[in-house]
C-alpha cells in the first residue's frame, strides 16, 4: 500500500528538482473551465493561431472537461517564464510517469517557445515529445483555479511587469 503523504512529498520533490516553484497536489474537481478563456485567446492574444499548442489548434474546453473526468489529482505549480520551460515540463511529466503514474499529462502556461516559427501550415508539431498546450489554451480558468487552491495571483497592470506562469501535470 502506498503512503499518500510520502507519495505527495515525492511528487512535490520531483517538481522542485525540475525547476518548478511551490508545487501543490490538488483535486481535479478544483480545476475551473470556461468557454470565455479561449475567447480571450482569440480576441486579445497576439499569438492566437500562431502555435499548435494554442487555439484554434489546442483542445477545446469541452474536450478538456472530458479528459479531466479521467483524473482525480493534479500537480499544480508556478513556472519561470524562460526558454527551457517546455523541456522542464516534459521532463517532469516523464519523471512522474516513471514513478508509476502512466496517465501523467502536462499543461504549460503561455504560448510555446520551442520553435522560432511554428509549423501551423502543415499542422505537424516538430517537437511533439516536449510541446504541451497551455492550461488557458484548453479553457482552464487559471485565475480561479489557482485561487481555489491557495495561490496568490493578481492581474498585471503593465506588460513589463514580472510574472510567473502556472503549469500542471494531471496525475491519476
Amino acid at each position: 500500500m502506498i503512503n499518500k503523504n510520502s507519495e505527495t512529498a515525492g511528487l512535490r520533490k520531483l517538481a522542485i528538482e525540475s525547476g518548478m516553484i511551490d508545487p501543490k497536489i490538488i483535486r481535479v474537481k478544483d480545476i475551473v473551465l470556461g468557454e470565455w478563456v479561449r475567447w480571450k485567446c482569440k480576441y486579445g492574444c497576439p499569438d492566437y493561431g500562431m502555435w499548435l499548442t494554442c487555439p484554434p489548434f489546442s483542445p477545446t474546453p469541452t474536450e478538456t472537461r472530458a479528459l479531466l473526468r479521467e483524473y482525480k489529482r493534479a500537480l499544480l505549480f508556478r513556472m519561470k517564464p524562460d526558454k527551457a520551460k517546455m523541456k522542464s515540463l516534459a521532463n517532469l511529466e516523464r519523471r512522474i510517469f516513471l514513478e508509476g503514474h502512466p496517465k501523467s499529462l502536462a499543461f504549460s502556461g503561455g504560448s510555446c517557445n520551442l520553435c522560432k516559427v511554428c509549423n501551423v501550415q502543415s499542422r505537424t508539431c516538430r517537437k511533439p515529445e516536449i510541446a504541451r498546450p497551455s492550461m488557458e489554451a484548453c479553457g482552464i480558468d487559471v485565475f480561479e483555479t489557482v485561487r481555489r487552491v491557495g495561490y496568490q495571483i493578481s492581474i498585471l497592470k503593465d506588460r513589463n511587469s514580472k510574472f510567473t506562469y502556472f503549469g500542471m501535470v494531471l496525475i491519476d
